[in-house]
């Protein structure tokens, strides 16, 4: 099943290209231009966008949905975006209406954020913009010094999107001993971040 990121990729005539495991990057099939644009700025972001909505909704198949319509609205209106000015925040402002949009469908949830908790987060998040990227940077150093097995683990499961029982099936392991490891592992690179930043 393709991804709607690798879809839009290939609909916008880009090639999703892995130049190494932790960077992935676009090539274009045509001249640059508008998707050319689009994508470069779309690609710095888009961790950003799945942290602020991940934030906002706490389940992944809703995050996937909302950075979708996210990405869809994006499209459409990158005609209308000043070149110049900080694509980030324009990305999360578009972000934050499709999440409220998502609460105001989803009206039967016991838990969920009122708009000024919306506004005070996504103001929080373009406000620590820099303590971000340094915290990533520190996270990609972080996992790069983990053991090929751990970064595998770490690859199926947040990156591929596997199950754990398909996890554990592949490293022969009970479904709770890779809930284990995994832990292990988390406490692992929160040590390590915490040292860098």
């Amino acid at each position: 099943m393709m991804s709607y990121f690798n879809y839009l990729c290939s609909s916008l005539g880009l090639k999703k290209v892995t130049m190494r495991k932790d960077i992935t990057q676009t090539k274009l099939n045509e001249e640059p231009g508008k998707p050319h644009d689009f994508m470069k700025l779309y690609i710095a972001i888009q961790p950003r966008l799945y942290g602020f909505v991940m934030s906002m909704v706490h389940k992944w198949d809703d995050t996937e949905d909302i950075i979708q319509e996210t990405l869809s609205v994006m499209w459409r209106k990158f005609d209308e975006f000043e070149q110049g000015t900080d694509f980030a925040a324009w990305g999360l402002a578009i972000a934050r209406y499709q999440v409220m949009s998502y609460y105001q469908r989803q009206k039967n949830l016991k838990l969920r954020f009122s708009d000024q908790a919306i506004e005070l987060l996504l103001e929080h998040n373009i406000q620590n913009e820099n303590k971000d990227d340094t915290f990533i940077e520190a996270l990609k150093e972080c996992v790069s010094k983990l053991s090929d097995k751990d970064r595998l683990l770490l690859e199926l499961r947040y990156e591929i999107n596997a199950g754990v029982k398909d996890i554990a099936s592949r490293f022969n392991l009970g479904i709770n001993a890779i809930y284990k490891k995994i832990g292990r592992i988390h406490g692992m690179l929160l040590i390590c971040v915490r040292s860098k930043v």
